[in-house]
C-alpha cells in the first residue's frame, strides 16, 4: 500500500526532493484526501503512523505494528487520494506531477 502511495504523490524525476520522502507523502496525502482542516492534521499523523511501519520492515525486516487495521486505514486513505486525484484530472486538467504539486501550494498558501 506504501508503494501505492509512493507511486501516487511523487515524480521519478524529481531528484532531489524537496523534502523528504515522508514529508511530501504526508503533505501531499493530507491535502488531496480532505478539504477538512481537522482531517487533514488526523491524516498527516495518521501516514507518518503507518509510513513508519512500512520503514521499519524494509530496513529492519520486521513489522511489530503491523495490523490489519493499519492496512484498512492506508486503504481508505488511497482511495480518498485516488478520488480526488481523478476530480483534478476531470476537472482542472492536472496531469502531471508539477500541475499537482502546483496545486498544492496553491491551497497551502492561500
Amino acid at each position: 500500500m506504501c508503494f501505492a502511495l509512493e507511486a501516487l504523490l511523487t515524480d521519478k524525476d524529481q531528484h532531489p526532493l524537496e523534502r523528504g520522502l515522508s514529508y511530501q507523502l504526508r503533505e501531499f496525502g493530507a491535502f488531496l484526501a480532505s478539504d477538512d482542516y481537522e482531517e487533514r492534521i488526523a491524516i498527516q499523523k495518521e501516514i507518518k503512523k503507518l509510513y513508519s511501519i512500512r520503514c521499519t520492515i524494509v530496513h529492519q525486516g520486521v513489522a511489530p505494528n503491523l495490523s490489519e487495521d493499519a492496512y484498512y486505514k492506508l486503504l481508505n486513505i488511497i482511495k480518498s487520494i485516488i478520488a480526488k486525484l481523478f476530480f483534478l484530472l476531470e476537472n482542472k486538467n492536472i496531469d502531471n506531477f508539477i500541475k499537482l504539486k502546483n496545486h498544492i501550494d496553491k491551497i497551502k498558501f492561500s
